[in-house]
């Protein structure tokens, strides 16, 4: 299982989840910075944390994941994006359909699975 040692902003809305995913990466090697909301995170963000990847809800009640991957990518425009999702299918988003190469998680996914999102993510 290959892990990381990047630094990850983690933005799950659901506290059990959010912890979850943070203790895992940890686990991995990877430094785990989280928020509970799209806007909390935009915080983070403006407050000069710079992670190489972002790992966020696909669905969120106030900003969804592709639009915050947006708003994060006018600072950070390198940065890499995996999504979590209740169901790892492909959602629709930006017209009809994410891009292939975009990385969806299942929200009951294991470590060794985790690790192989990440680092397939972090290498593309």
């Amino acid at each position: 299982m290959k892990s990381g040692n990047e630094e990850v902003l983690i933005v799950i809305e659901q506290d059990i989840a959010r912890v979850r995913m943070s203790t895992l990466l940890q686990q991995l090697g990877y430094r785990a910075t989280a928020a509970a909301t799209a806007p909390e995170a935009i915080k983070i963000l403006s407050e000069g944390n710079r992670p190489d990847i972002l790992l966020s809800d696909i669905v969120m009640h106030t900003l969804n994941g592709p639009a915050l991957a947006d708003e994060a990518r006018r600072s950070l425009p390198s940065l890499k994006v995996v999504y979590r999702a209740a169901h790892a299918a492909k959602a629709s988003f930006h017209n009809g359909a994410l891009d292939p190469a975009v990385h969806i998680l299942a929200s009951d996914i294991t470590a060794a699975e985790l690790a192989a999102v990440m680092r397939r993510a972090l290498e593309d």
